[in-house]
């Protein structure tokens, strides 16, 4: 945000209107490659591209960052790794381009990068797409629609856009938080630490605010105080963000001014469900007909049967590595074999999805029953 960093957008123009892919991963992949252009960049430009040939879909990023070595281009895909030069390094879980690589693998395409030191990158994805016209737009049976959020109606009368200030000094945190938002139609400001969030929210008012608690020059606790004591700002609803969910840090930011807390990375789920709580909005939903794989809802007798806490440990200590193609395998090997609990159904769901925070969730309540079971 600060970096003054120019954004390129080039989209052929032979684009067809309409492909049948699964745009849920399309985005995800955009959105791991913009995030690691603009991690690594100190200055210059991040370009997106789009192209359409011979039934494949083919995206580009390139950036002006720093570059990765020759003997490093296959190492970067692996979890938890990163290069460039240490000035450069920024915190974070190393998954974003192993997460990429296998999305992409996932939709039977291939990742590919062009980089030398001081260089820059490029990424070179293609999937496979076919080119979809009205006439070939499949009939879905009406139980196998999906319902998706696509915005919200206010309850106040009034019609004015909900405005959200995303605060966090992490480029790629503020990026995911502006592309679920701006999904659900907020208008999004962005701020890299407390002092421009103060600046900001004292200036004009804001419907939701997403702060971060740890930020250079002025973290997020003082921050939500000045704001909360600033004239006419003490009902501002303040979300605090934060990657260490320990009771203290959400009690510290209770008692500073937030209303409540989100744990990072942020699940969609958690955020609709503080949303319609804390904003005087209901959601709007649209009936998706044709999204590319339709996540089946299991019913509660259909996900009682569990997996025990060895197997869900097992599999928790894979999602830890980054290796999310080794839980996918797994589980799709657990649900060939006898008496499969039926929960393996629903998590083999999640994992396709990469909704790993509602992955990790699951398993974690599997191994603390399996705990319980045994005292």
């Amino acid at each position: 945000m600060s970096k003054g960093l120019k954004f390129c957008y080039q989209a052929a123009p032979n684009l067809p209107t309409s492909i049948s892919i699964d745009g849920k991963r399309l985005r995800q992949i955009c959105i791991n490659l913009l995030s690691n252009a603009v991690k690594f960049t100190s200055q210059g430009t991040v370009q997106l591209g789009v192209t359409y040939s011979d039934n494949t879909l083919e995206l580009t990023v390139k950036d002006d960052g720093v570059g990765i070595p020759q003997e490093l281009h296959r190492e970067v895909f692996k979890p938890f790794i990163q290069t460039g030069s240490s000035d450069y390094k920024v915190q974070g879980t190393g998954l974003g381009l192993a997460i990429t690589s296998g999305l992409v693998e996932i939709m039977g395409g291939n990742i590919t990068l062009d980089s030398a030191p001081n260089q820059g990158s490029l990424f070179t994805v293609q999937i496979p797409a076919i080119v979809v016209v009205d006439s070939q737009i499949p009939v879905v049976d009406n139980t196998a629609i999906t319902c998706s959020i696509i915005g919200y109606n206010r309850l106040d009368q009034s019609s004015a856009q909900l405005r959200a200030l995303v605060v966090d000094d992490m480029v790629e945190n503020c990026l995911v938080m502006r592309s679920l938002l701006e999904q659900l139609n907020f208008a999004v400001t962005l701020a890299a630490d407390g002092v421009q969030a103060v600046q900001l929210a004292t200036n004009e008012p804001f419907d939701v605010i997403f702060m971060d608690l740890v930020m250079p020059n002025m973290d997020g606790l003082t921050a939500t105080r000045r704001i909360m004591e600033y004239p006419g700002r003490s009902n501002t609803i303040i979300l605090a963000t934060t990657a260490r969910a320990y009771p203290e840090d959400q009690a510290a930011s209770l008692e500073a001014g937030c209303r409540d807390y989100l744990s990072k990375p942020v699940a969609r789920d958690r955020l609709l469900q503080l949303l319609v709580k804390y904003l005087p909005i209901e959601w709007v939903y649209a009936e998706n007909l044709y999204t590319s794989n339709v996540t089946s809802v299991l019913s509660p007798e259909e996900t009682a049967s569990t997996l025990n806490a060895e197997q869900s440990q097992q599999l928790l200590d894979i999602i830890r590595l980054g290796a999310v193609k080794d839980v996918i395998s797994n589980l799709e090997t657990l649900l060939q074999a006898p008496n499969c609990p039926t929960q393996a159904k629903y998590l083999l769901e999640l994992a396709r999805d990469f909704k790993l925070s509602s992955l990790r969730s699951a398993l974690k309540a599997n191994i603390s029953c399996g705990c319980e079971q045994m005292h």
